[in-house]
């Protein structure tokens, strides 16, 4: 079996990432402009709500 380190994973999971960022900021943009809440307190928001299922799943089991 062959160890081909990181480079594989980089090149698979770098723009399946930066895809699903794009798409999740682009659709958190509209959003952004019609609340009150601070632009840093609303992307601090954004992300805990986006992750906070995952860290939950991953506690949890």
């Amino acid at each position: 079996m062959h160890n081909d380190g990181v480079l594989p994973w980089l090149l698979v999971e770098g723009p399946i990432l930066t895809l699903f960022f794009l798409l999740w900021w682009l659709i958190n943009r509209p959003p952004r402009r019609r609340t009150r809440v601070t632009p840093r307190a609303f992307w601090l928001l954004s992300l805990t709500a986006t992750a906070l299922p995952t860290l939950v799943l991953f506690v949890v089991f």
